[in-house]
């Protein structure tokens, strides 16, 4: 099966399933032309470590990752703006999580069932509520316990405050 896949120039959105349960697939690389990654285009690709999401993606779709268990760290690029309902749900692996500086949404479960994670980086760690509720993201310890323990029913959003 195919082990590493490098999404071509003319591409801009990554379907829906379209690496569903890819099992063999390790790497991905997504270019900068990409803007959209749409639901489960990866998920259940248990042998993926890497991912590099391009600086043209402002969004991540409904389970688009949930289930890549082997996948340890993720960088969610600044241009980002929406990590959909349940986006990395259930990858067990994930360790560290940046998230860029242009999200201002997480949805419902985004990250799920990850009990591992040890840090999650905030590039902008003001206006922050989670389900309402203004919450300091300067920690990444103590985010990290956020999202072990407490993703599961929270809706994160970001205010514009500059």
């Amino acid at each position: 099966g195919v082990k590493s896949v490098v999404v071509g120039r003319s591409v801009t959105t990554i379907k829906s399933s379209a690496f569903y349960e890819c099992e063999n697939l390790k790497s991905i690389i997504i270019p900068d032309n990409v803007t959209s990654i749409e639901g489960d285009a990866f998920a259940e690709c248990k042998s993926l470590e890497y991912v590099k999401i391009g600086n043209g993606v402002n969004f991540i779709g409904n389970a688009a990752f949930r289930g890549c268990s082997s996948l340890t760290d993720l960088v969610v690029p600044d241009n980002v703006e929406i990590i959909d309902y349940g986006a990395f749900s259930s990858c067990e692996g994930l360790a560290s999580i940046t998230i860029g500086s242009s999200v201002n949404y997480i949805d419902y479960y985004a990250f799920e069932g990850c009990s591992n994670i040890k840090s999650v980086t905030f590039k902008i760690a003001v206006g922050w509520r989670v389900n309402g509720v203004t919450v300091d993201v300067t920690n990444p310890t103590t985010n990290a316990i956020y999202f072990t323990k407490l993703n599961k029913n929270e809706r994160w959003e970001r205010s514009n405050v500059s």
